[in-house]
């Protein structure tokens, strides 16, 4: 019994054994093989495996070496490390070499692992004080550091040269002579995750030639040179997640190397940017990082094709994105703050797209393009309290399109020196001087903008301004001029359609030979409106005179064409509708028109439209049933308001049925039964009543006899009258009755039915039968 007993436990032991070595060789087969993509559940499963694996001893040693080529008797290989005390393992992927618990200092090697494929662990190791690297793997894969203490050694911390997948985890690397952890010549595919790297004199994490690594998660500060190098085509790496904070250069810095991805990492305070790619770092992206108080956020030199995107970036000593000689680059959806001088420039760098970032409170201009810095693309930025808000100088066919600009302490927009270029779309308005501001300009387009409030100009053309087209603008409320052109040098520009309204004075001219209307149409003044006799044309009798020595004179100015005029398509007048909103055409005709809104409540809430469409959900949604008032409004640049309204019902009840006869559990006999049913809505489509499965139409009023032949063809019983309505919304409902039919027997004893009660009494072993009989007459036979 007994050596059976143990038998048992011998296989329950191997048993449990092979599941433990299938767990672990899945867990660290994830780490190893696929250190990009593995989840932090597998990491910690594994590391806790190895911790569970720990010898007992501890151990003080000069250096380890092992170099796994080597073979014989001597040979330091792995077979041999096995052998010693502070190794353990197989180094199979279930059972990995494991070197712990040893400190190594005052040596010239700390450990030294070459030429090996086995899967190995080294953890809670100190090394120190030694003269080449703390740790250094040369053509080494499937190996893992972890957890360990490499400090003030005199060239680096961890060392990988031509080894790959690898992970270097949670070690405390600092106080090294030169870099904290090198990967260099084609070490690829490697995970460098949350280690603690500080006080190195070189480079914190430094990659050279290495591609498709994995930097994540790390805490790297105080390194004299960069916080994380990537540096001589090390391409596709993952740069992820680091904190880098007070270093003497950069905190992040690429050189030579292509398509990285720098993602989610927070650099403060070091003296250098907080993300430098130098030269020919192409394809990088730059994403959602938090960077402040560096020497510039985000710097580029030399580079195309790169995309930095969803950036914070504050208080840069220098600006917050300087791009040089960089192209084809896309800077969309940065927040660029309180920053010592722009937020951010372009020295000679084309076809860039600038989209839909945020620009608060820096020192110098919000957006600087400077030095043939041509056909680029600034687009729907929010720009507030700069020193200009969009400052473009020297460079040709640059868009600025759709972007708001206020609290400039100069201009909103400056151009100066350029070609072909587009201020189109704009918001511009509050700056200390001038909205839009030009000097030597040509063949260029300012159309569409919308300029308001600024303590000086609107648009203010100075210098040699020639050629160039001023239409569509909305220009208001300016202290000085509406337009000014001042000089005698602006010459054959083109200036029609624009709206000028409540300037201090609309418009000055001191040029040559500009237009101030094309051949069909001038300019609206808000001084100069009517009249205008000649049916339907929108010119104003008189021309209007500009200010200033040219003589220059709108001979079309626009008169005022009165309020919007508005035409309700859809719906009609009675139309009801339930409880989705219904959709609306409506035609607005107006030559200058601004807003559209329309109203369900009678004005307590406005909704804006642009386009025809659904009335907004939330809205009808609150409104109660039964007669409502739909009205539109809109409302021209000039301040006319023009309104139109429908009257329409919202309903969202099904039909109320009120069946007033018959009666329920009312009897009748041969003639069929009357019925008189109320039915109540105010978009009632149609009743019908149902009995024994067959329909019938019912018109209204709701007053009849129910079919007299069904009737008769009914047996005797009971039967459910159901009366349905619906309405033209598609609401529908049912009420029911049940009433009885009884036919009486033999033609005329008036007796309907009897029900016969049996009482069996035992009285002495003999049973008695006594009947009681009771007779109903029917409650009441329907007559003819």
């Amino acid at each position: 019994m007994m050596k059976r007993k143990e038998h048992k436990i011998l296989i329950l032991t191997y048993l449990s054994l092979f599941l433990f070595l299938i767990f672990l060789t899945s867990s660290m087969g994830d780490v190893i093989n696929d250190p990009k993509d593995v989840s932090s559940n597998e990491i910690i499963n594994y590391e806790n495996n190895l911790k569970n694996l720990k010898n007992s001893g501890y151990w003080t040693l000069n250096n380890i070496t092992i170099d796994d080529l080597l073979s014989g008797v001597g040979a330091r290989n792995w077979t041999w490390a096995a052998t010693q005390p502070w190794c353990s393992g197989t180094g199979t992927l279930g059972d990995p070499y494991i070197i712990e618990n040893v400190t190594i200092k005052n040596s010239n090697t700390g450990i030294f692992i070459r030429d090996s494929t086995k899967y190995f662990v080294i953890q809670n190791v100190t090394i120190f004080n030694v003269t080449i690297s703390g740790i250094r793997l040369n053509n080494v894969t499937n190996g893992v550091l972890f957890d360990n203490n490499i400090s003030s050694n005199d060239i680096y911390g961890i060392y990988l040269t031509g080894s790959k997948y690898n992970l270097i985890k949670e070690n405390f690397i600092s106080n090294n002579t030169n870099n904290g952890i090198l990967l260099t010549n084609l070490s690829n595919n490697n995970t460098i995750k949350e280690n603690i790297i500080k006080n190195n004199t070189q480079h914190g994490i430094s990659l050279e030639e290495s591609s498709g690594n994995l930097i994540k998660g790390n805490t790297v500060n105080n390194s004299t040179g960069m916080g994380i190098s990537i540096a001589l085509q090390s391409n596709n790496n993952t740069i992820s997640e680091n904190i880098v904070n007070n270093g003497l250069w950069d905190g992040i810095y690429l050189e030579s190397s292509v398509s990285n991805m720098v993602l989610g990492n927070n650099a403060t305070n070091n003296s250098g940017d907080g993300i430098y790619l130098s030269g020919a770092s192409y394809d990088t992206t730059v994403k959602e990082n938090k960077l402040n108080l560096n020497n510039m956020g985000i710097h580029l030199m030399n580079n195309v094709n790169n995309t930095i995107k969803d950036n914070t970036i504050n208080n840069s000593t220098y600006d917050g994105i300087f791009l040089v000689n960089c192209d084809f680059t896309k800077i969309l959806g940065n927040l660029v703050n309180n920053n010592k001088d722009n937020g951010m420039s372009l020295v000679n760098s084309t076809n860039n797209f600038l989209e839909d970032n945020f620009i608060n409170n820096n020192q110098g201009d919000g957006i600087l393009l400077m030095s043939s810095s041509h056909n680029n693309t600034i687009k729907a930025n929010r720009i507030i309290d700069s020193n200009v808000g969009i400052d473009t100088a020297d460079s040709d066919g640059n868009a600025i399109i759709e972007n708001t600009v206020n609290g400039s302490l100069y201009s909103g927009i400056s151009v100066y020196l350029g070609n072909f270029i587009k201020v189109i779309g704009n918001i511009v308005y509050n700056n200390t001087q001038d909205g839009i501001y030009t000097d030597s300009i040509y063949n260029s387009t300012i159309a569409e903008n919308t300029v308001y409030n600024n303590l000086k100009h609107g648009i203010y053309l100075t210098e040699e301004n020639i050629n160039n087209n001023v239409t569509r603008n909305i220009i208001s409320d300016n202290a000085m001029n509406g337009i000014d052109l001042s000089s005698i040098f602006n010459i054959d520009n083109l200036i029609w359609k624009n709206i000028l309204i409540r300037n201090g004075k609309h418009a000055m001219d001191a040029g040559s030979n500009n237009n101030w209307n094309s051949t069909t149409i001038g300019n609206y003044w808000d001084n100069h409106t009517g009249p205008d006799t000649t049916p339907n044309d929108g010119i104003v009798d008189a021309q209007y005179n500009i200010s200033g020595p040219a003589g220059s004179i709108d001979y079309l100015p626009i008169a005022d064409d009165g309020a919007p005029r508005i035409t309700i398509n859809t719906p009609s007048g009675g139309d009801a509708f339930g409880s989705s909103a219904p959709s609306f055409d409506v035609a607005i005709i107006d030559n200058f028109l601004d807003e559209m809104w329309y109203s369900v409540d009678g004005g307590l809430n406005n909704y804006t439209f642009t386009t025809n469409g659904i009335i907004e959900q939330a809205a009808w949604g609150a409104i109660s049933d039964g007669a409502l008032t739909l009205a539109f409004y809109a409302r021209d640049i000039l301040g006319n308001i023009g309104s139109a309204d429908v009257i329409i019902e919202k309903d969202t009840q099904a039909p109320i049925i009120t069946i007033n006869s018959p009666n329920p559990g009312e009897i009748f006999s041969n003639d069929a039964p009357s019925y008189n049913v109320t039915v109540t809505d105010p978009n009632l489509d149609s009743v019908w009543l149902e009995l024994d499965g067959s329909n019938y139409e019912l018109s209204i009023p709701i007053i009849g006899t129910i079919n007299q032949t069904a009737w008769a063809a009914l047996p005797e019983g009971s039967y459910t009258i159901t009366l349905h309505a619906n309405d033209t919304l598609g609401h529908s409902t049912s009420e029911a009755v049940t009433i009885t039919k009884i036919v009486p027997s033999g033609g005329g004893i008036g007796l309907d039915y009897f029900m016969t009660s049996f009482l069996i009494f035992i009285t002495g072993g003999i049973g008695v039968i006594v009947i009681i009989a009771k007779i109903y007459t029917k409650r009441r036979v329907k007559s003819s």
